[in-house]
């Protein structure tokens, strides 16, 4: 008999985190804005900007919009990742017919929950969708999460 995993169906869609990057991105943008249209019109600004010039500000503000590029890149892979561990499970749990569902019930009997999403979940993957570009590049953005 298989335990099941219960979901909390906490994970974050795809579209919350679009969201969320689009808020932050924005908010960045202005906050960048006052701060150089403070320094413009001789204004007082926060103390952490006291000095700079605007090439400075800039960098900044570079440097914060490229953390957010790898904060949002996270969050997607890993919202990638728990649809697919999802999915996982599901179709061992709902002991669908399909070639897929079977090798997945295969690979649960070896590993169970404990399979690699690299190396076992989309390794089966890869042998059975007929677009397995999709399951490189997807691959490869793992690398990318991984080097990050």
């Amino acid at each position: 008999m298989v335990k099941k995993v219960t979901f909390s169906g906490a994970n974050l869609s795809i579209e919350n985190i679009w969201d969320w990057y689009e808020i932050s991105g924005n908010s960045l943008a202005e906050y960048k804005k006052l701060i150089i249209s403070s320094i413009s019109n001789n204004q007082d600004v926060p103390e952490q900007f006291v000095g700079m010039s605007l090439d400075e500000i800039t960098d900044f503000f570079n440097d914060y919009f490229r953390e957010l590029g790898h904060l949002i890149s996270f969050d997607l892979l890993s919202a990638a990742e728990a649809t697919l561990r999802i999915e996982y499970l599901q179709r061992v749990y709902r002991k669908d017919k399909d070639t897929v569902s079977r090798e997945f019930r295969n690979l649960y009997k070896k590993e169970g929950i404990l399979a690699r999403l690299d190396e076992d979940i989309l390794t089966i993957w890869h042998k059975h969708v007929s677009r397995t570009g999709i399951i490189g590049d997807f691959r490869g953005a793992l690398n990318f999460r991984h080097w990050l």
